[in-house]
């Protein structure tokens, strides 16, 4: 009898060890705990928060950012990158880097040298890509949506999660080399197609910014 309570009491801690562990696996969206949203913005939205047209007390969907886990798929090939993560977003996005003899599609480019005495390269302004923290405030008589960008120059300190798909200009006041842009200045998707756009928000302030190619 004691051998067959001890045989169960073993199964018991077994299986809750497995479901412990399948928690920690599956883990929480790392969602902002002060009620912010986030949203991808561009050339291609018009560099601002994009409004719901029929409630302008919500965001436009198609640009909104989800609260993700660590554990999430579609992270799993940054995830060593995530590590000290305080706050985790995603959105889906499609990027054009489209030229019609010598107008690009945005009607403006981004030029920039990836490395230390490379080729600089060139693509269109739709390439180019910020993320925006925003709430919905009331100040007196006045509602609306606030805006924060990330980056921005000279106050937040953004780095590339993905630096062979996404170029993350350095935050420094000056170039650090000829054409390597400065302050975090516009962060471009390197070439065109489908990308899972990732905002990490770390616990030291810093951020990093990811292009997925779906």
């Amino acid at each position: 009898m004691k051998k067959l309570v001890t045989i169960l009491m073993v199964a018991v801690l077994a299986v809750s060890c497995i479901c412990v562990f399948a928690a920690c696996e599956q883990g929480e969206p790392l969602a902002d705990t002060e009620g912010y949203s986030y949203v991808i913005t561009g050339n291609f939205n018009g560099w601002k928060v994009n409004l719901d047209p029929e409630d302008g007390s919500k965001l436009d969907a198609q640009y909104v950012m989800e609260a993700i886990a660590t554990s999430d798929k579609r992270v799993k090939s940054i995830r060593k990158e995530l590590q000290d993560v305080k706050y985790l977003y995603i959105a889906e996005h499609e990027f054009t880097n489209n030229k019609n003899g010598d107008e690009w599609e945005a009607g403006w480019s981004v030029t920039y040298a990836l490395t230390e005495g490379a080729e600089p390269i060139t693509v269109d302004g739709n390439m180019a890509i910020k993320t925006i923290k925003t709430k919905y405030e009331t100040l007196g008589d006045e509602s609306s949506w606030s805006e924060a960008w990330i980056p921005d120059a000279g106050s937040t300190n953004v780095r590339s999660l993905t630096p062979s798909t996404l170029y993350m200009p350095p935050h420094s006041e000056t170039p650090t080399y000829e054409g390597s842009g400065a302050w975090n200045d516009n962060p471009i998707v390197l070439e065109a197609g489908t990308y899972y756009v990732v905002l990490a928000t770390f616990n030291d302030g810093t951020f990093g910014l990811a292009a997925i190619a779906k």
